[in-house]
């Protein structure tokens, strides 16, 4: 059993480039420091997204309940629980000598059994919760998507459409390489479920909660597909330098990272100057694009300036 919504069978091929999209005033800070801002996972602002605030989706009582009403469904099923753990023993065991008459009775017997368990169980997730917000602390997060014209994304992260893209080419030295696809889903991603730990509780199943960690910070809901986002994590180390804002911090870029600059569609006359005498000094001189309005559909074409 496990939290991980289904995912596409296809994974998304690594992109040659990755696009980081910007305000103009963000953006001018970026290429003129040729740095990216890393922001810790608690300072993302969707309530939909996995980070150090979250709180589990349920509480001892939920799964002692649950699990009771699961243990004793298997006592009155037609076929034997399947399982060596001294729990199911016991249920087959109650099962052959027709131990209870309903399935009340079997409830009350298996909640008092089950309650030390369960208070145990708590202990162990009120660990796992720790661990998970020790990792949020501890890890950095860069977002960017897979192309140049997403409308959506131009929207929500480029100050609509008056900022800039920034279009980066991963690899080891700016650690951007191993960036991966956000997969959108209309199940929410969770720690961990009353599922999983109703088989941990009965069946001694390992959920290798701890291993998703990683994974859990790569999961958006459905309705934001379009943005095709692709997410680059990094431990925070001493590479990382201060900035003013709290769980923000500041990486150099390592040189020849930038391969292209696009303009966004609203991007003012001043900005464009200004980025324009930016880029004459980054080596090598990055490609830049004017966005436009396609003639006859809703999407977004560039041109070529330099």
């Amino acid at each position: 059993m496990t939290s991980e919504p289904s995912k596409d069978s296809h994974q998304p091929t690594s992109p040659k480039h990755l696009i980081k999209y910007l305000d103009a005033a963000a953006g001018i800070q970026a290429l003129e420091s040729h740095s990216l801002l890393w922001s810790s996972p608690n300072r993302f602002r969707s309530p939909f997204e996995m980070n150090g605030r979250y709180e589990m989706p349920f509480n001892n009582h939920e799964l002692l309940d649950t699990t009771v009403k699961v243990a004793s469904s298997l006592i009155f099923n037609n076929d034997r629980a399947i399982g060596d753990t001294p729990l199911i023993s016991a249920i087959n065991r109650w099962r052959d000598e027709k131990r209870f008459d309903t399935p009340e009775e079997a409830k009350a017997v298996l909640k008092g059994l089950l309650r030390k368990r369960v208070e145990q169980q708590e202990e162990q997730l009120y660990s796992t919760l720790q661990q998970w917000q020790q990792f949020a602390e501890s890890i950095r997060v860069c977002c960017f998507c897979s192309e140049a014209h997403v409308a959506s994304a131009w929207t929500q992260f480029a100050d609509h459409h008056q900022g800039i893209a920034i279009s980066l080419t991963p690899n080891a030295e700016n650690e951007l390489h191993h960036a991966q696809p956000v997969t959108y889903s209309p199940e929410r991603i969770q720690l961990t479920t009353v599922k999983e730990q109703v088989a941990d509780l009965l069946y001694n199943h390992n959920n290798q909660v701890h291993q998703r960690f990683t994974q859990n910070l790569l999961h958006k809901p459905k309705h934001l597909q379009a943005e095709r986002e692709w997410r680059a994590l990094t431990p925070r180390d001493s590479s990382f330098q201060k900035t003013a804002h709290p769980y923000q911090e500041e990486k150099v870029l390592a040189p020849g990272s930038i391969a292209a600059l696009y303009l966004g569609v609203n991007c003012s006359e001043s900005t464009k100057t200004h980025l324009l005498a930016i880029a004459t000094h980054l080596i090598p001189t990055p490609k830049i694009y004017q966005c436009i309005i396609a003639k006859h559909t809703y999407q977004i074409e560039h041109k070529i300036i330099t």
